[in-house]
């Protein structure tokens, strides 16, 4: 006998498992595409402050040439230069490199973004002897403060792991959708669903199932993990079943306790399983009408057909009984 259950769900050790490596692959998604991004955008910089520094060095060449300075400083900056052009040009990488090969090459161009800013450093000690003016806001300090903020976004990115509460949060809608799942292979789909918050704050969702015509169960799914599925008439207002509707809705709770039984070997095979916390008799008692006016509706086909159907089965019985 079946009247409203009460269960707690919670994931087998297998289950948890699995999605616990779930959450773990998403997060090295996440870090790998942080990475590409990072790497380009190091790239990209790293090839301005090139452009940069080749326009100094040849504004430079003209004035140490036309005062006759010493070049051996200023030829080693140009071979510099030419270093990491060449290695910059050569910089590869691919969507395919795993994380570890793009730390790498990030690490490697972080050097590189490094010896371009020494080199600057360099240039401008010969625009000081030149008399040249030195740039008080210059692109190479410009860009290491983008670098230092990608760099920072990389490293918090890069100490995502899976920690409890995105392991509880996940657990919550694999049960949910399991739940939905299991409930459609037994023959009953979501026509219907909502969400409140009562006046203590928890938050509920319900979800309504069609179980036949007229009749359907309320799923309600509440924050601190238990959920109760209660089996109702449906109608558009605020009513107390008739003594006849009552009659016949017990006999569709002993119906659906057969399938119930069902939905629980369904739901561990799916790595779920219950605790029943309460679970009421199938009586007249426990006989409702669900307002399905108070929830966003997806189907409404037949579902105000429940008193018609019930007198017809309880006319039939009647006549088989010869009253």
């Amino acid at each position: 006998m079946s009247g409203p259950k009460t269960s707690e769900y919670t994931l087998t050790r297998e289950a948890r498992e699995r999605l616990a490596q779930q959450l773990i692959m998403e997060a090295e998604k996440r870090r790998h595409t942080e990475l590409l991004k990072l790497i380009g955008d190091e790239l990209s910089r790293c090839k301005e402050m090139v452009k940069y520094l080749e326009q100094e060095l040849n504004e430079l060449e003209t004035i140490i040439d036309n005062n006759q300075f010493d070049k051996s400083e200023f030829d080693s900056c140009k071979a510099e230069l030419r270093r990491i052009t060449s290695y910059i040009q050569s910089f590869t990488f691919w969507e395919s490199d795993s994380n570890d090969a793009l730390g790498l090459k990030e690490s490697e161009l972080s050097d590189t973004f490094g010896n371009a800013r020494e080199l600057e450093e360099r240039i401008n000690k010969h625009n000081e002897k030149c008399g040249r003016k030195i740039r008080g806001n210059n692109i190479a300090s410009v860009f290491e403060r983008a670098r230092s903020a990608a760099r920072a976004a990389a490293e918090k990115n890069a100490k995502d792991f899976v920690d409890e509460q995105a392991l509880a949060e996940r657990e919550k809608a694999y049960i949910h959708d399991s739940i939905n799942d299991a409930m459609k292979e037994l023959g009953y789909n979501v026509i219907g669903d909502r969400s409140f918050t009562r006046a203590d704050g928890r938050v509920f969702k319900n979800e309504l199932y069609k179980v036949g015509d007229g009749t359907v169960v309320n799923v309600s799914f509440s924050d601190n993990e238990k959920i109760t599925m209660e089996l109702g008439a449906a109608d558009a207002v605020d009513r107390l079943p008739t003594y006849r509707e009552a009659e016949c809705l017990v006999e569709d709770m002993e119906v659906f306790c057969s399938k119930y039984t069902e939905l629980e070997r369904i739901l561990l095979n799916k790595g779920v399983c219950s605790k029943l916390v309460h679970h009421m008799p199938a009586t007249a008692e426990f006989a409702q009408v669900i307002n399905v006016s108070e929830y966003s509706m997806k189907d409404t086909t037949d579902m105000y057909e429940t008193k018609k159907r019930k007198r017809t089965v309880l006319s039939q019985k009647r006549m088989r009984k010869g009253v």
